[in-house]
């Protein structure tokens, strides 16, 4: 006969000890999510009390504490909690979601100042906000108070030669004209 808390047991309501899941060495009956310890070298997930000997996807082992705390929803692994939105610290993605080359964040569809390259986001070019490569001639939009040339794909924060202002777009000017103020050729200003 014993009383109290055993190792490996729990006492049911019938007053009877029953044994702890195998990967619990307390808990308050037979699951695995009702641990309130876990056997030597099983970490505890901070909100299942599950236990385990390795670290389970969408989890990442605090080492301060020995516990397995929730990776950020985008996920499947992670190294860390997540700094934000931007630095979410994935090393695997979802299924369906794609790391960014620089942050270690994962995401799906078009995002601002990247562009999807064999299933990895990189970066465009400093001067794009949307793009198709990371060269200044593949950009769809601008970062702000830069100028889209319409058939070069590029952007730039002035108004280069050969191009004029129209809509904070820069058209081509008519072929005889360095600067212009539009594309009829009697609007040449040099």
């Amino acid at each position: 006969c014993f009383t109290g808390e055993i190792d490996n047991y729990y006492l049911d309501n019938d007053d009877i000890y029953k044994r702890c899941h195998q990967n619990c060495l307390k808990c308050i009956d037979n699951l695995n999510l009702n641990c309130t310890e876990c056997q030597h070298n099983y970490y505890m997930t901070e909100d299942t009390k599950s236990c385990y000997n390795h670290v389970i996807d969408n989890y990442y082992l605090d080492g301060n504490t020995n516990i397995l705390r929730r990776c950020h929803p985008n996920c499947l692994r992670c190294f860390s909690a997540a700094i934000n939105s931007t630095f979410m610290n994935c090393e695997i993605c979802q299924i369906n979601l794609y790391m960014t080359e620089d942050t270690n964040s994962c995401y799906t569809g078009e995002i601002d100042n990247y562009y999807l390259d064999n299933n990895i986001y990189r970066r465009c070019h400093k001067n794009c906000l949307k793009c198709s490569s990371n060269k200044n001639i593949n950009c769809k939009r601008c970062i702000p108070n830069y100028y889209f040339t319409e058939d070069t794909k590029s952007c730039f924060n002035y108004i280069i030669d050969y191009y004029f202002l129209d809509n904070n777009i820069l058209r081509k000017c008519h072929q005889n004209c360095l600067k212009c103020s539009s594309k009829e050729n009697i609007n040449c200003i040099i």
